[in-house]
């Protein structure tokens, strides 16, 4: 069991990052729970899923009920505890007791544990994470402002480097990434190439991301299009409208089950009596 934090400058692709670090770890035969506090709901985009606020990050860090009924489930191996769906920033209103709490009780419960920090150093998730992570992924992203991030905060680099793996994310074809490594004084151990098709993948993966937001009369669009397709397709064509007064009806049961009770009734008065 362990914990991996992910830490870096903003947009350079953490979250990015952990979710398909995740991904990739619960492919196997390890559980994975992946701890996102970013707001806007980036998590719920990226899984195309809907974060309800009783198995969101606020819900576990409260403690409103244990872990694994607080967890929100991907598949089998996979398990998510990020900002509900419904939030467009997650609040800071909770203390380092627990946060350390939730890092010990998911530690136990999970084979691995991914954190995607808050670029943030004062920030409580982030501070936790990085004390207690076997690993640190640190981000040296693609762009100048990255630069002047681990300049900023080299000191705080400092206390993480004997576990840090460097990861450089080619996020454009037209940056000298290995200029900005020798400012840093630093050689990235893993690389991810720029892909030029990538901004197309993205495009297209667009509709099936905003498809997860969707929602209409309480129906997911997976519901909503086989609603329409049973509507239009499978039980299309004429359809005859035919008023029915149940009222009516029983009304005339009644009469029929009357005049039968009658009819028996004057057969009987009528037959011959026995002597």
């Amino acid at each position: 069991m362990s914990i991996c934090a992910i830490w870096g400058a903003p947009q350079s692709g953490k979250t990015t990052l952990a979710v398909n670090l995740a991904y990739a770890v619960s492919r196997g035969d390890k559980t994975v729970c992946l701890i996102s506090p970013a707001a806007y709901s980036e998590i719920s985009a990226f899984l195309g899923v809907k974060i309800p606020e009783e198995h969101s990050l606020r819900a576990a860090l409260r403690g409103d009920a244990g872990i694994k009924q607080t967890v929100f489930k991907i598949d089998e191996l996979f398990y998510v505890l990020a900002a509900p769906s419904t939030a467009d920033t997650f609040n800071g209103d909770y203390t380092g007791e627990q946060v350390k709490t939730l890092l010990e009780l998911s530690h136990l419960t999970f084979d691995v544990v991914i954190v995607d920090c808050p670029s943030e150093t004062n920030n409580l998730i982030a501070a936790w994470s990085l004390n207690r992570a076997d690993t640190v992924l640190l981000c040296l992203g693609g762009h100048t402002s990255c630069v002047l991030w681990y300049m900023a905060n080299a000191r705080a680099l400092q206390t993480v480097r004997n576990r840090a793996v460097y990861v450089s994310s080619e996020v454009t074809s037209d940056f000298d990434y290995e200029a900005m490594h020798r400012l840093l004084n630093c050689t990235p151990d893993i690389r991810i190439p720029f892909i030029r098709e990538a901004p197309l993948c993205m495009l297209g993966a667009a509709p099936f991301a905003a498809a997860g937001f969707f929602s209409h009369n309480g129906l997911t669009l997976e519901k909503f299009l086989w609603a329409v397709f049973e509507t239009v397709v499978l039980r299309g064509g004429r359809r005859l409208y035919k008023s029915e007064n149940q009222y009516a009806e029983l009304l005339k049961t009644h009469k029929s089950l009357n005049l039968k009770w009658r009819k028996t009734a004057d057969e009987n008065a009528n037959a011959p009596k026995e002597n």
